[in-house]
Order: structure tokens, then sequence, then C-alpha cells
């Protein structure tokens, strides 16, 4: 039977039938395959819409799409972040190229005015994360954290929520980064552990130079992000991976320490773990001491999360210099040891210090509500937590990346802003809202370098392989 444009059409073998798009084998079937899939798309990137979805990926030899998502939204369609905050419109951000899957944003939910409202005030605020355990998929499974990964959907441990393309995505100014040492790591290797893992840091921060780079101070982070880059700086979990030897804080603060967890899931002869249910003993151990009086001579900001209620007074007590809370919540609304009481609240507010915000579902309700909570969760022990205390003690410490599932609406760190707009519409006043995103963990910071400075004991940088 002639075709339409004259030709004829090869007759096949009788049994045997023309193969269609999706049999045809090679290079070949997988374009006719997709032939339709790419119509589609060629014809929605013709449209002179000024809806398209911003934030999507770049057509290549074209100019970049932007404008409104559906109903008005500029943030409907998320595509390779939620809005590419910091980055110039139009500029692919940095890492690989290929489609990512589109996620809804809880954004949408909320009015436009209030959305407007909260990005202005989101793009100019420092926002902060002060805890992230993205160095364990680094150090053990070798991901790179300079280039955009994939977000989990649920628990994914091999997933990543956050990367330094998604930080600034999300508008994340300064990051903090967990130095984690498993607590299977028998004693006397946990240092060496630790050098490993400094050494993935260093690396990746070598390679990423033009994206992020580690800093001690504030000051330092300030200058960083002036220069349009990430701000990061580490935080040991846990003081079991100095093997006994508190002197080893000075090699780990010429390394961009910023933090000391004085425990993480065992306890150790510093501090006891507020998960430890027979405790060898109560408030400091033998290392306790000195440990504390290490981190306030050095500027290193001493992290009560983890802590056990006895240690967590007896580190109050004898710290010099203001104490937080890297990554916690309210007792209040989720009865776990890891949450803070009210009275632990007020004592950590009195003496100046600031606690972040988790997002993991397992600290934020108890029961089925974990499965089905969302951002604004989030946001409720984040109101429990001003309420009590006032808004100038609360911080953000996601916990991305540390084995855990996040809220819905925030399946990973360019989703951010979604926080943003919760607070906004809460009627959080914009001074307020900086400071929880950031400004007070500035703060908190620059008082306990100030209060370093103050003291008669100086700290003389050490490279830790010299302390192996």
């Amino acid at each position: 039977m002639p075709l339409l444009n004259g030709a004829s059409r090869r007759r096949l073998p009788q049994g045997r039938r023309r193969p269609g798009a999706g049999q045809r084998r090679g290079r070949q079937g997988h374009r006719a395959a997709c032939r339709p899939f790419r119509a589609r798309v060629a014809r929605l990137r013709t449209q002179a819409d000024p809806r398209a979805g911003l934030g999507s990926r770049r057509r290549r030899g074209g100019p970049a799409r932007g404008g409104l998502g559906r109903r008005g939204h500029p943030q409907r369609r998320a595509g390779r972040g939620l809005l590419q905050l910091g980055q110039p419109p139009g500029r692919r951000p940095r890492g690989g190229t290929r489609a990512r899957p589109r996620v809804k944003s809880a954004l949408a939910d909320y009015p436009p005015d209030v959305v407007a409202r909260a990005l202005a005030l989101h793009r100019t605020s420092p926002v902060a994360d002060l805890h992230a355990d993205s160095f364990i998929a680094a150090r053990y499974v070798g991901r790179d954290l300079t280039r955009r990964l994939r977000a989990p959907r649920g628990w994914n441990p091999l997933r990543q929520h956050c990367d330094f393309v998604r930080l600034r995505a999300g508008g994340v100014r300064y990051q903090g980064f967990g130095i984690v040492v498993p607590p299977y790591v028998p004693r006397g290797a946990r240092w060496r552990h630790a050098v490993r893992t400094l050494a993935v840091v260093r690396e990746t921060f070598l390679r990423g130079a033009r994206q992020a780079a580690l800093v001690r101070t504030p000051a330092a982070g300030r200058a960083v992000v002036a220069g349009g880059r990430l701000a990061a700086f580490l935080g040991l979990e846990g003081c079991h991976a100095l093997d006994g030897h508190p002197e080893r804080l000075s090699a780990l603060r010429a390394e961009g320490l910023g933090y000391a967890g004085l425990c993480h899931f065992r306890s150790n002869d510093v501090v006891v773990s507020g998960g430890d249910r027979r405790p060898a003993y109560r408030g400091l151990g033998p290392s306790g001491p000195a440990v504390i009086e290490l981190c306030n001579a050095l500027g290193i900001a001493v992290d009560l999360a983890h802590t056990g209620p006895s240690s967590f007074d007896a580190a109050l007590e004898r710290s010099r210099a203001p104490v937080f809370v890297s990554h916690g919540n309210a007792r209040a609304l989720c009865d776990h040891h890891r949450n803070l009481s009210d009275a632990q609240l007020r004592a950590l507010a009195d003496q100046g210090g600031v606690i972040g915000i988790m997002f993991f579902p397992w600290l934020i309700s108890r029961g089925l509500r974990r499965l089905c909570d969302d951002h604004r969760r989030v946001v409720d022990h984040i109101d429990h937590v001003a309420s009590l205390v006032g808004p100038e003690h609360v911080a953000l410490g996601s916990d991305f990346d540390g084995m855990i599932w996040s809220v819905r609406g925030l399946p990973d760190v360019s989703h951010l802003p979604v926080l943003t707009c919760e607070l906004v519409r809460r009627g959080y006043p914009d001074d307020a809202v900086r400071g929880i995103l950031g400004g007070n963990w500035l703060r908190y910071w620059a008082s306990v370098v100030a209060a370093a400075e103050r003291t008669e004991q100086a700290a003389a940088p050490t490279p830790p392989e010299a302390l192996l």
C-alpha cells in the first residue's frame, strides 16, 4: 500500500509484525520512543507564557525561562532548586546537567503577597543551618558535595538533603557540618577516624573552592558570604573522638572547628549521654572540666545536644562562655530525651545561648503524626521556644543527612524558604525572622569568640596529623 509521500512500505515475512517505536533497538529506538515527549516539551518551550516554572532547567542555547508558576505563584515548579536564591537569573548552577524530577513546592499553599514578602526577607537574611551530617555520605559512600545530588524520598540514607548547589539554591549563607565518629569505632582508633574524615572535608572544600570555604569566626564568615560563597564551619559530634586527649581540640580548631558536641549516642569521659539509661556517673566526667575550659579558651562553642540532664546542668555551670544546642526541639511538644525541657530552655537562654530546631519527624511529634507532619510542625516548636524565652534564642539545626527523613514540605535544603513563609504568615516581625534564620546564631557565635579573646590562654594551631 503506497504511503502519502509515494513510497512503498517494505513487506515483512508472514507471521512477523513491524516493531513499534518502543520495540526498536539501539539509539534509534530510544529516540523514537522519546519523540512524543520531546515534541511536547518543544511546544511548551515555544509558548511565550510568562508563567513558566521559575527555577526550571535552562534550555541549552536559549534564554533562561522565568516568571510565575500556576495560580500566579513564582515557585510552583521547583526544578533544580526552589528559587535558585543567590544566583543570577538564567545562570545554570554548578554540578550535574541532567534533568531532575520536579517536586511540588509548599510555597504554592500560601497567598502571593505572603510569598513575595517572605522571599524578599529570605534573600536578605544571613540564613544559617547549625548542623548537617552531609560528610557521612562523603566519607563512606564517596558523595561529591560540590555537585547537585539527588534528594531522598522518605527515608533513604543513600540520598542527600544537602550539597553546595542546593544550599545556594535554598539561600543558605552559613552551614555547620558535623564530624561524626560512629560509636562502634573502638577506643584508640577514634581520633584516627576523625583525621581521615577531616581529610575528606579538606579535599571537598579544595575541590569546591569557588562555591564554599571553611571559616573559624563570624567575621571571616561575613567576608566569605560577601564574596558570594557559602561560609561553612565544622562541629565535632561527640568528644569521644578525642580518645581522652582534650589538647587535640586545638588541632581541630585550626581546621575550622566552630563548635564541639560533648557527647553523641553514648556516654564518654566528658559527659553522660541523654540516651544512657544506666549512667556510670552524674554531672561531668573526668575529662569534662578540661574539655569545657579548653573550648572556652579556643573560641569553640560548647554544644549540649545529646547531653543528659545532670551533665547539661553541670556544663552550664562550668562554662564561662554561653553554651548552645545545635539540633534539638521542645520536650513539651514531643516527649523525647533528645529534646529540651522548659527548665533547660530557660537555663540556656539565661546564659545567652540558642537552640537549633530540628526537622526530624521523630523528634517533632509522637505516634503516627510523624508520618504526616509538615514544615508547620517545625514552626510549632519555634513558636513554643519563642513564647517561652524569646525569639532571640531560636535558630535552625536541620540535622539533614543525619540518617533521618524530613518533614513534608522540606524534602531538601533548597526548600528552606517555606519556613520563612510560615513564620511570616504567623505574624513574626522581620527582625525576629532574620534572627531565627541566622542572625541569632551569628550573635551567639561572636559572643563565644569574644569570650575567648578575653582569656589569657592562647591557642597554638597544630596539624591533626601531628597528634596521631
